[in-house]
Order: structure tokens, then sequence, then C-alpha cells
């Protein structure tokens, strides 16, 4: 059977869509959070919103600077946060006792804190010292760079002010695999970008490798860029940077391929499990991703450790899976071919 761009193209996300999807949670306005800063819980409970995504509006608002803002789900657990509230308290306890706790301390201790209102709604909690990036000029910028070529994004989109993480794959840009056991077993290169309006995590670009056959991705550390908002600030220069980072990643995602390409020839009959057991301890992969993994390799036709790096990437495809735990398992993946050379003959062990 083979497996062409055209037939799996539709499984991926245009640019424009992620665009507008960026742009729902833009411009954002800041307000400082002070003593007079009220929040008021409805019938919210975090347990009847387990399921909902962090840019949803749930029953709860909060008064600041003279206004009223409808909150996110990821704004209120923020704002419990920063006063010392742990979110598995939070699940389970009414919300009419988290509300006096909330606006009591945020009364007496919180400080140099702002709250981000887009479209009307508080959408996040963060310090004052945190200019927000924008995901959108972000986004444009890396398009710029990539010209007139085609480009798509990943299904694995995750988009919310405190983590964004967009795959870019780019179909015109890849390369048919040899003896995986697939016919025309085709990778295309892309970037990943992720940022955090908030400032949790640093801005970063780097290599993106996208399988075709089952729509697994990896996350390749090749020429990785990283923004610091400490060391480089946090004005425009941003856009420039990411802009000009774009040759830069794309410069070793060759490289990246022979690395991937590498594995068909690296056989792992007899110490798969050795593999398997060595590879979940390096990554922290969790327990059920383990299982998961552990299935697809006793399905695999060929035991080389190119099927070693589809059963785990592959895993990161499961509907409803965490977007950290998606990012640990592309990154593990990606890590596998880079770091094959490392590991000992012996033991199969990553070496250093």
């Amino acid at each position: 059977m083979t497996i062409t761009l055209d037939n799996m193209r539709h499984k991926l996300i245009s640019t424009t869509d992620v665009r507008s999807a960026l742009a729902h949670t833009e411009p954002l306005e800041s307000f400082h959070v002070d003593s007079d800063t009220r929040f008021r819980l409805g019938a919210w409970n975090i347990d009847s919103s387990t399921t909902s995504e962090p840019t949803d509006i749930v029953d709860a608002e909060v008064e600041i600077s003279g206004q009223s803002f409808p909150l996110t789900k990821e704004a209120l657990l923020a704002a419990t946060s920063s006063i010392g509230l742990k979110t598995s308290y939070v699940q389970k306890t009414p919300a009419y006792l988290i509300e006096p706790q909330l606006n009591y301390w945020i009364e007496q201790s919180v400080k140099d804190q702002k709250l981000l209102v887009s479209n009307g709604t508080a959408s996040a909690f963060t310090r004052s010292t945190i200019t927000p990036f924008s995901n959108v000029t972000l986004l444009n910028s890396i398009l710029t760079a990539l010209g007139d070529q085609e480009v798509l994004v990943d299904y694995k989109f995750n988009h919310s002010l405190t983590d964004t993480s967009i795959r870019l794959v780019l179909p015109q840009r890849s390369r048919v695999l040899e003896r995986t056991g697939k016919l025309d077993d085709e990778w295309s290169v892309g970037i990943q970008l992720t940022n955090s309006a908030t400032g949790a995590r640093q801005t970063s670009i780097e290599g993106y490798l996208f399988r075709w056959w089952c729509t697994n991705g990896a996350i390749t550390k090749h020429n990785l860029g990283t923004w610091s908002r400490k060391s480089n600030g946090q004005g425009d220069e941003v856009y420039d940077w990411a802009r000009q980072a774009v040759d830069e990643v794309l410069g070793g995602m060759e490289m990246a391929l022979d690395e991937i390409q590498g594995l068909v020839d690296i056989p792992v009959d007899g110490i798969a499990a050795d593999i398997l057991k060595d590879i979940f301890s390096t990554y922290n992969i969790h327990r059920e991703e383990r299982e998961a993994i552990t299935a697809n390799m006793v399905e695999a036709v060929n035991l080389n450790m190119y099927e070693v790096m589809n059963a785990v990437t592959s895993v990161a495809n499961t509907p409803g899976l965490s977007p950290a735990r998606v990012e640990q398992l592309l990154a593990a993946g990606g890590d596998i071919p880079h770091t094959i050379v490392s590991r000992c003959t012996s033991c199969n062990q990553k070496l250093g």
C-alpha cells in the first residue's frame, strides 16, 4: 500500500486556521493586580471542567481596575496557584470555599502580578515584568522566512497563553526512506515553534520531522534556537530572531533524516525490551504510554531501531493526550536517532 502526500494532506491544518486560533487570544491588555482586585466564583467547580480546554470560560469573573471580566480556566488556575493552592486541592474543593481564600491572599500578599485580557476575557495571570510575545507575529515571521512554499500544520497543535506549540510541515521538502518495510515511506522536514505569552517557558524554534505514512512526528534538536527573555530582552527583536532562525534550523534537517535512515540498519532482535526499558527511564515516559509503546513493538514486523523510534512517536497521536506528554514523546523520538551512536553496544544504554 502506498501513502501519498495528497492522501494524507487533509489530516493536517492550514496555516490560515492556525492563525485564526492564535488571533482569538490577541491582542492582549494588561491590568495590574492590586489589593482591590476581587474574584467571584459562581457554581464553578473544576471537577465538572476536567475535559475543557484551558482557554474555555468558566463560571467565574474578576473585577480589576473598575472593570469585570469573565475568567478562562487557565487564568483562574493560575490565580489560585499564585496564592499557593495546588490544582489537586482546587479540584476537590467547592468554589464557595476557594473564593474567600483567593480574595484574602490576593489582598494580603500577591504583588507584581498582572492579568492579561483578550477579547474581553481574563485569559492569563502572570508576573508584571513579563511582556507577552505575540504568537501571531511569531508565526508570521516564520512564514515570511519560508517564502512561497506550501506549509501545513501538524494536527498535534496546542495553544493557550501559557503554552503554545505549532509544528509546521513542509510537504515539498521531503525524502523517501529506504528499506523501512513500507512502500514510499516519505518524511517531510519542518519547524516547531513553542512560546508562552505568560513567560512560563522560553520561546524556541527547532527542527521538526513528519512521517506521512502514520502522521508520526519527531522534534529534533539540530540547530535549536532559544530566545531567553533574561539575556535577549522582551522587545520586538524576538520577531526578527524568529525569522532569521528558520534557515539555520532547516540547515540541519538533512542530517536528521540521514540519522533516521540509519536506524533501519540497527537490529534490536533479542534486546528490544532492554532498549525500551532504557528509553522509558531516560525520558521519564508515563506508565500508560509505556504500555502503548510496548504494544506497538509487539506488532512490529522488523525489529530495528527505526521501529523503536516509531513505536514511541506514534503514541503521541493518541487523542486526548496532554500537550506536555505529546511533546515528551515527540522529543524522545527525535532524540533517539541523534543519540543511538552513543549507546553501549553490550547493554544498549545511553552513554553520557
